[in-house]
């Protein structure tokens, strides 16, 4: 699973993604973020959390140019999963 675009939508950790499989889904990274402890408070400011780039050919999100502020595409795919499966 690769991605294709990402972008941030109104909702203040949602991203709006597209995989190069030409599926797109919604994902809240707010719990994901939430319990990263240290490593990922800096997302939680809505600016940093904007500044975000595909990496690894679309295996991945990167934050900051930093490996540890990284989730890789199919990380990103279960957790939208797991919205709409509560839905």
């Amino acid at each position: 699973m690769r991605l294709k675009a990402v972008s941030t939508n109104t909702n203040q950790y949602g991203l709006d993604v597209e995989f190069y499989d030409g599926s797109i889904t919604t994902v809240d990274l707010r719990e994901w973020i939430e319990t990263g402890g240290d490593i990922l408070m800096s997302l939680r400011d809505p600016l940093i959390f904007k500044q975000f780039k595909i990496i690894d050919y679309g295996c991945a999100l990167q934050w900051n140019d930093d490996e540890d502020l990284a989730i890789d595409a199919i990380h990103l795919s279960e957790l939208s999963r797991n919205v709409h499966s509560q839905v």
